[in-house]
């Protein structure tokens, strides 16, 4: 080991054994205790609705790569996108499982 292991010490081990009992305490009682939002009525209903349209995946929700700023993209345009940059023959080619062997 590279250290020496302290022998008990009374004092410190019940005020320890004080302290964890009473936060133990203190967790409980704070765990039955439902949080409020804190978003509004209005913010409520637009999360609801951006989780339904990426659910239905008529949108596509994602963090950009350069800024890490949200993007929010409809599916279509996202598609043409991609579409645009695998045209792109010198970035992009087909593979075979051969490749991978």
């Amino acid at each position: 080991m590279f250290y020496k292991r302290q022998g008990p010490c009374d004092a410190t081990d019940s005020r320890f054994r004080l302290f964890a009992t009473d936060l133990f305490n203190t967790l409980g009682r704070f765990s039955n205790i439902r949080h409020r939002s804190n978003l509004s009525a209005a913010q409520k209903c637009g999360m609801e609705e951006i989780r339904s349209l990426i659910k239905s995946q008529s949108i596509r929700l994602s963090i950009s790569d350069k800024g890490g700023e949200f993007v929010v993209i409809p599916k279509q345009l996202d598609e043409a996108i991609t579409e645009e940059h695998l045209k792109d023959k010198t970035l992009y080619r087909p593979s075979s499982s051969q490749e991978f062997l």
